[in-house]
This record gives structure tokens, C-alpha cells and sequence, in this order.
């Protein structure tokens, strides 16, 4: 749903998060009027929505959106890992901010490695989503 909003109403969002969800099938349908930030977190052990389901999973919805904000390419940095799932051992979130997006239409992946599709989330999930998403709040008008 947060992408679909985004591809109809991106004038109205700040930012969008999405959580073991996918872009749209059809992306040429989706024509957002501006860009939108995205952080788009999935598990790689999800069997509802697979991480790669049939060559169409998050690394496709993640790319799909650097194209649409205009990001120079789709080459991934690497953050610093996160403990945000407690049914996994360890740090098992690794962010992945794209490399080269413009201000206002930065696309982000969080993979999780070894999360199922509705995660165990650790206190300190919350925090880090919403400094994520204080980061990436539109300017006042």
C-alpha cells in the first residue's frame, strides 16, 4: 500500500516505508509526481513474500525506485548492521542506502538477514525508523 500511495499521491508523502511488501508489478503504471523517499526493509528467510520471488522481490522494488527519483544508478552502500529482529542471533539488518539519488528522492534497502515476513522486532526498531523517517520528512512550506 505505501508504494501505491506513492505512486498516486507523492505529493502528499514525506517518505514511505515498506515492510516485506513489494513495488508495483507494473511499473510503468506508476508515475509519481515528484520523488518520494523509500526505505524498504525485507527478511531474506520470508516465504510469504520471498526476498526473490521469481526474479521480482526486493531488490527489484528497490531498483524500480531509483530509477523513478532519478538516482544516478543502483550501486549499494553499506551502513552500519542493526539488532532489529530478536528472533535473530546478532546484527542481522544491513542497510543499504543507493548511491548517488538526489536530495528528497533517497531509496534505501534494509536487508534482514534471516528474518521471516513479520520479524520479531527489537526495541530499537522504533528508533531507528523514526530517525530514518525525521531524516527524510519533507520542508516545511
Amino acid at each position: 500500500m505505501a508504494y501505491r500511495l506513492a505512486c498516486e499521491r507523492a505529493d502528499a508523502l514525506s517518505a514511505i516505508v515498506s515492510l516485506a511488501g513489494l513495488a508495483s508489478s507494473n511499473p510503468a503504471g506508476c508515475t509519481p509526481s515528484q520523488p518520494v523517499p523509500v526505505l524498504h526493509m525485507h527478511g531474506t528467510a520470508d516465504a510469504v513474500v520471498p526476498y526473490t520471488a521469481g526474479g521480482y522481490g526486493a531488490d527489484t522494488s528497490v531498483d524500480q525506485w531509483t530509477a523513478k527519483n532519478g538516482c544516478a544508478g543502483t550501486t549499494r552502500g553499506v551502513g552500519t548492521s542493526l539488532d532489529l529482529d530478536t528472533a535473530v542471533a546478532g546484527t542481522e539488518t544491513v542497510p543499504a542506502p543507493i548511491i548517488g539519488c538526489p536530495a528528497g528522492g533517497e531509496v534505501e534497502l534494509w536487508k534482514m538477514q534471516g528474518s521471516s515476513h513479520t520479524p520479531t522486532l527489537a526495541g530499537a526498531f522504533m528508533p531507528q525508523l523514526m530517525e530514518w523517517l525525521t531524516v527524510h520528512r519533507r520542508p516545511s512550506r
